[in-house]
């Protein structure tokens, strides 16, 4: 399995205690910078699953409570 560079970003600026979920939207690629396609990322301790695009960009709903993602790919 190749080592995958994980680029994420979440912001907690408002009121993080008040919402349900919150959507966090991410890019994976490869230690050469290159977009990877078809990787499962988990919000762990879910069942909540996005699975990246051709440009490598997923999009989910984080449920509140919830801070680490687990990242998936063969190859």
């Amino acid at each position: 399995m190749k080592k995958i560079l994980f680029l994420l970003a979440l912001l907690f600026a408002i009121g993080q205690g008040a919402l349900a979920q919150m959507k966090v939207n991410g890019i994976v690629m490869s230690e050469d910078s290159v977009p990877l396609q078809n990787v499962i990322v988990v919000v762990t301790g879910t069942n909540v699953i996005a699975e990246t695009k051709a440009d490598g960009k997923f999009s989910l709903n984080v449920p509140k409570g919830r801070t680490h993602l687990f990242v998936s790919a063969v190859g």
